[in-house]
């Protein structure tokens, strides 16, 4: 039986829009005409952090969302649901863009535990959200302060959960605002509980102010007079002229017809960064970058690519290297960086007749960075495999001794890589590798190594 105080409305709405999942979560609380609290709990998570797969009717991905409500360590209420996300195009599994989602709850007392655990059902990461309810006051003047990047007038029923009236809200759960982009922060709030004077009218005070780093670099203030019992705002604050960074936003609204000068403050924040230029790529003919971002995809992405018009192409590799930054807020993208610089040492180190990005050795270094340990050995005298095998023209008899590596890396897994220089050009060919499903191993590469070779180096 539920405890008294528990009064529960749940609404749903779904919206097709690496352990833990990066899932942003948002919290924001207003008062019904009960004056009790509801509270809205917004999560956005971008598509490439979710594992999609083919489906017949797309790319699908399972999110689980699990809510438990507590009251002194007892679980009161519970619910599970699972947004089943279809994309149709592959680029779109591995983008910034993002699936939203809403849980409303209505709530009569403080003290209660939400706990919501999110789930990916394919890749099984997962990340829990937790927060300590509190109501607000039935006396408070101001609501919290809800964040969107857009708001457009809308009178159909799409989203509706997301709409104010004939406007349609899209809800910023993280607060982080993408210039040029989003030019515009738009704060949502609600104003109750005000005092009338003689004439029926209320006199409020509303000032906002937008500090960085403890400066105050904005301030709007304004009066409002007038006989609703109460009333909705909706701020848009310009931004294209903000630098990038963090910022706290400071709402005061003062009641001057209260006892006392009644006063309310909210206080929340946003973060402001730049889109990059991602036109400046590794290299400039798109045929060698299209090349070079396979290094980093699975044999079906590889396949399903394949089935990509030109332009589906040139959005692909558009996408990935904006799918693949590990830090969106800095300038720079910081993988994009990282592989240029093993593109860089590939071609100083391992380029023979060919760029060393494009040699085998240059492809798992690019992937995997430095080895941890190269073991460079010789084969034994008898070497009994012909390199035709290869597609290449035997310049020599299957008596010479060739030079060979064993490429090692420990972390995060055991992965070992044998290179062979079939014909003592530099040009080193994969014949195995282990725990790698990606690359080859040769059925009978342990005879283009000779009798003598030492298995224990494998393990």
């Amino acid at each position: 039986m539920r405890k008294r105080g528990l009064l529960l409305i749940i609404g749903m709405l779904s919206v097709v829009c690496f352990a833990d999942l990066n899932i942003f979560v948002d919290k924001t609380r207003f008062l019904d005409e009960n004056n009790n609290t509801i509270l809205n709990i917004d999560y956005q998570i971008p598509y490439k952090e979710l594992e999609f797969r083919n489906s017949d009717n797309g790319f699908v991905a399972n999110l689980e969302v699990n809510l438990d409500i507590k009251d002194e360590d007892k679980v009161v209420y519970e619910k599970t649901f699972t947004n089943r996300i279809i994309v149709t195009q592959y680029p779109s599994t591995i983008s910034s863009d993002l699936y939203s989602d809403r849980i409303s709850i209505t709530l009569s007392k403080s003290g209660f535990i939400i706990e919501v655990l999110f789930v990916d059902l394919y890749s099984e990461k997962d990340k829990k959200w937790k927060y300590e309810f509190e109501t607000l006051s039935p006396k408070s003047l101001i609501s919290d302060l809800e964040f969107s990047t857009k708001v457009v007038k809308d009178t159909t029923a799409f989203l509706e959960k997301f709409h104010r009236k004939d406007f349609l809200f899209y809800h910023n759960s993280s607060h982080i605002y993408t210039l040029p982009e989003n030019d515009t922060v738009y704060v949502y709030s609600e104003y109750q509980n005000y005092n009338f004077d003689k004439n029926g009218k209320y006199d409020l005070i509303e000032t906002i102010l937008i500090k960085k780093k403890g400066i105050t670099i904005d301030k709007l203030k304004r009066h409002f007079i007038g006989t609703e019992s109460n009333f909705s705002r909706l701020e848009r604050i310009n931004i294209s002229d903000y630098k990038t960074g963090y910022y706290k936003i400071i709402y005061k609204l003062e009641d001057k017809n209260s006892p006392g000068y009644l006063r309310n403050i909210r206080t929340d924040f946003f973060s402001i960064k730049k889109n990059v230029n991602y036109a400046q790529r590794i290299f400039p003919d798109l045929e060698d970058e299209y090349r070079l971002v396979q290094y980093f995809l699975s044999t079906g992405e590889k396949t399903r690519l394949r089935s990509l018009s030109d332009e589906g192409k040139r959005n692909f590799l558009e996408y990935f290297w904006i799918a693949h930054d590990p830090n969106p807020v800095t300038k720079k993208n910081e993988f994009l960086e990282k592989v240029r610089e093993r593109v860089n040492y590939s071609n100083k180190h391992y380029s023979y007749f060919h760029e060393g990005w494009t040699t085998d050795r240059g492809r798992i270094y690019i992937k995997k960075g430095p080895p941890d340990e190269i073991k460079k050995l010789k084969t034994s005298f008898d070497t009994s495999e012909n390199p035709s095998d290869f597609g290449l023209v035997p310049s020599y008899t299957k008596y010479t001794i060739k030079e060979y590596q064993i490429w090692i890396y420990r972390l995060p897994q055991d992965y070992r890589y044998i290179f062979i220089d079939f014909q003592g050009n530099g040009n080193y060919r994969l014949i195995y590798s282990k725990n790698d499903d990606d690359e080859i191993t040769l059925t009978n590469w342990m005879n283009y190594l000779g009798p003598d070779f030492d298995m224990s180096l494998l393990e």
